[in-house]
């Protein structure tokens, strides 16, 4: 019994004691995690304030989607269908700013020779005869597009037959560059002038995103593929 207490007494006197909560390595592992939180809350609140205020992405965006050009009168508008738009473009004809209105929604084949409200073009055509725009002044393209190129030559060759060298083309903002590399592919020689017309409207972040998608995709799908066809 004494040899087992005597060696219970030696194991126990040999047992390291427990540090204490206010020693100073921990003292200091607390104080560090501090710093940090307090370095992360301020790189957020930096970063918050950069965004708010100097709005990188919209400058980004500018300099990728957007193309200004300055306004002044034209040969011929522009208009693909009804709204604010249309009623732009009518006020553009009685200001005299313009000489005539061409449509670019055409018919498709199955409807091309039926006077009825069965395409955008009959819509068009009543609203700008409500209007008081003389039939000789309203075109259109002559058929449906197939896609942006089929549009763009059926545009170019309207253009080319009337000795036109400038047009009026209603345009979102971040939708304007595109329209300005399409115009500068279909008039290479830089004998046709675009005006630009800026009609955002009202619009919500979710849809302008999508916007920005879809041009994005329409820019790459031009330079690739129609860019080289229509040169």
């Amino acid at each position: 019994m004494l040899f087992f207490s005597e060696k219970k007494s030696r194991s126990t006197s040999h047992q390291v004691e427990p540090i204490s909560d206010s020693s100073p390595s921990i003292h200091i592992g607390h104080v560090r995690r501090e710093h940090r939180r307090l370095w992360i809350i301020g790189f957020i609140l930096i970063f918050i304030t950069f965004f708010y205020f100097c709005r990188p992405l919209d400058l980004l965006f500018n300099w990728i989607f957007v193309y200004e050009t300055p306004f002044h009168n034209a040969d011929v508008v522009l208009v693909g269908g009804l709204g604010g738009n249309l009623d732009m473009a009518i006020d553009l004809y009685h200001q005299n700013k313009v000489k005539a209105i061409l449509i670019t929604s055409g018919v498709p084949d199955t409807y091309k020779d039926v006077d009825a409200p069965v395409s955008m073009l009959y819509f068009i055509k009543q609203k700008l005869d409500e209007a008081d725009v003389p039939l000789e002044d309203i075109s259109c393209i002559p058929r449906k597009a197939t896609n942006m190129l089929d549009r763009q030559l059926m545009i170019r060759d309207w253009i080319k037959i009337r000795n036109f060298h400038s047009y009026i083309m209603f345009t979102r903002r971040y939708n304007s560059r595109m329209n300005k590399i399409m115009h500068d592919d279909t008039f290479p020689d830089d004998d046709v002038e675009l005006i630009l017309y800026p009609s955002d409207g009202k619009s919500v972040w979710r849809k302008q995103w999508l916007g920005l998608h879809n041009t994005m995709i329409r820019m790459i799908y031009w330079k690739l593929i129609y860019r080289s066809q229509i040169q």
